[in-house]
């Protein structure tokens, strides 16, 4: 109850975010570069007084970068997109303003986070190595993500042993699970907990 956390990459589903609000009292910080988040969230905090939301994306320094169009089927309205190109079906992209995890927990004045969610097409897995590489992960309690995995073979061996090094690493002071999904064979679901 009464915890903080930060959501990315909500898009048009805020759901999740409105439970943690209204049934456990958390202070939920969302950010989404997405128009269509931008639209539908940019006043969201003037009917849910512990929700907010920012139009930031994340990432491990603060920079502007391109946002890949999930597929050549979206319009800027509707997009969904990824900060990497290999995870993306299309060659259009938006410049959107990206800042690190520590960026944003010092704009908000939070010294720590309870709950880290992140649903950010590709960048997840960059994210996780940069927070376990910083030591940040000592300031957050749990995280929750999608690594996708990519399509290439040979980049798939490089990444599957990425993974396993990280994973490694993080099981010094955490506990991962693993969250079976039916339908999704391109991604791990995971959460991350501090002992």
């Amino acid at each position: 109850e009464n915890g903080i956390a930060y959501c990315f990459g909500i898009h048009d589903d805020i759901s999740f975010e409105k439970k943690l609000s209204t049934l456990f009292n958390f202070n939920v910080f969302m950010y989404d570069p997405s128009p269509i988040s931008i639209k539908k969230y940019n006043n969201i905090n003037l009917k849910y007084n512990n929700i907010h939301f920012f139009p930031y994306a994340l990432w491990t320094i603060d920079k502007k970068m391109k946002f890949f169009y999930q597929s050549d089927e979206y319009d800027l309205e509707n997009m969904s997109g990824s900060l990497l190109e290999e995870f993306s079906d299309s060659e259009k992209y938006i410049e959107v303003e990206c800042l690190s995890l520590k960026s944003m927990m010092k704009k908000n004045s939070h010294k720590k986070i309870d709950l880290l969610k992140m649903d950010i097409e590709g960048a997840g897995q960059q994210i996780l190595e940069n927070i376990f590489e910083n030591n940040y992960d000592k300031f957050i309690n749990q995280i929750t993500l999608e690594i996708e995995l990519v399509t290439d073979p040979n980049k798939l061996n490089l990444q599957i042993k990425k993974l396993s090094a990280l994973f490694t690493k993080i099981k010094q002071n955490h506990k991962i699970h693993y969250i079976p999904r039916s339908k999704r064979f391109r991604s791990l679901e995971l959460l991350i907990v501090k002992n």
